[in-house]
């Protein structure tokens, strides 16, 4: 018996020792330079921060709390107004600055031009019809009647805010940018 058990324990210890030698051995953490992935690609919260001209938009989508989600993966389409078109919302609302707007305003007004899906303006319809984040519709409609200075025929979004023919369509990782000139509300 005490036999039996000096062979157990004897195989039970060169087992562990197989074991632990193929653990020890199987890993290797010196990867070269090229196994390493960095992220470079600008998401829809890159695009507010590295383009000036969104400065208020940003601020505002700051106050919201949203920088995150629009920082997240996804397929979405974002319609940021530009720094006059906050400005002229501002003067409407009789806000003196973005700080004066309520925190949970902020929020709707992200909501508003936020899509959950891509849309590219070369795909749209005449008339085309989305909901927002707030499961309120978004219709662009782009059917010639309206023009920009260079004559471009401008997608106008709830009869409020044109899509800026220059700014449209631009690709970021996470969807889709289309800069419109005035904030769009619900």
């Amino acid at each position: 018996m005490e036999n039996k058990f000096k062979s157990w324990l004897s195989v039970c210890t060169i087992l562990l020792l197989v074991m632990q030698m193929s653990l020890s051995t199987s890993c290797n953490d010196d990867l070269s330079a090229e196994s390493y992935y960095t992220f470079t690609g600008e998401m829809m919260s890159d695009f507010l921060k590295n383009h000036e001209d969104f400065s208020q938009f940003r601020r505002i989508v700051e106050r919201a709390g949203r920088m995150d989600l629009l920082a997240s993966r996804g397929a979405r389409t974002l319609f940021p107004p530009v720094n006059s078109g906050v400005e002229d919302f501002l003067k409407e609302r009789g806000y003196t600055s973005i700080e004066d707007i309520p925190a949970s305003f902020c929020d709707t007004l992200v909501k508003a031009c936020l899509v959950e899906r891509t849309l590219y303006t070369y795909n749209l319809a005449e008339t085309h019809q989305e909901s927002n984040q707030l499961d309120l519709p978004v219709i662009i409609v782009t059917n010639g009647d309206t023009v920009d200075a260079n004559g471009m025929t401008l997608s106008v979004i709830n009869r409020r805010a044109a899509i800026i023919n220059e700014l449209k369509n631009d690709s970021v990782e996470n969807g889709v940018v289309h800069p419109v000139d005035k904030v769009i509300v619900p």
